[in-house]
């Protein structure tokens, strides 16, 4: 009931898969509706938070909650405080956490700069975080 709390980073495990204990999705929910930005993060080494992957993931999702993608919890601290710093369009935070800035997080999909494809493991992407 903290209303200077602007932002949560939730560690979950594997490819976003979370507790489902009665309450914890109701709470995000309030939370994500009050303006409260809520990003989720792996905390495996290696790998990509995608919500649509398992129930309890994609009910974080549908709760308002925002996938981290591949970045470190650290990296998601950093460009989540430094995005609510700055921006004050709720709607625009969310949207710029998923999504590479920076090189904090790997473009799924994409080209990597050596022409390899990116599938998150190269470490020479995850610890860029530049503001």
């Amino acid at each position: 009931n903290d209303d200077n709390i602007r932002g949560v980073v939730l560690e979950a495990f594997g490819s976003g898969d979370a507790p489902s204990y009665d309450g914890v999705v109701d709470s995000l929910d309030r939370v994500c509706k009050a303006g409260v930005v809520v990003v989720v993060v792996t905390n495996c080494q290696e790998g990509h938070v995608i919500l649509e992957t398992y129930n309890a993931g994609l009910a974080l999702k549908n709760a308002g909650a925002t996938s981290g993608g591949d970045m470190t919890t650290e990296a998601a601290f950093t460009k989540l405080s430094w995005l609510l710093a700055n921006e004050p369009n709720v709607d625009r935070v969310r949207a710029l956490m998923s999504t590479d800035l920076r090189g904090e997080m790997s473009l799924l999909g994409t080209e990597c700069p050596e022409g390899e494809a990116h599938t998150g493991g190269n470490p020479a992407f995850r610890h860029r975080v530049i503001f």
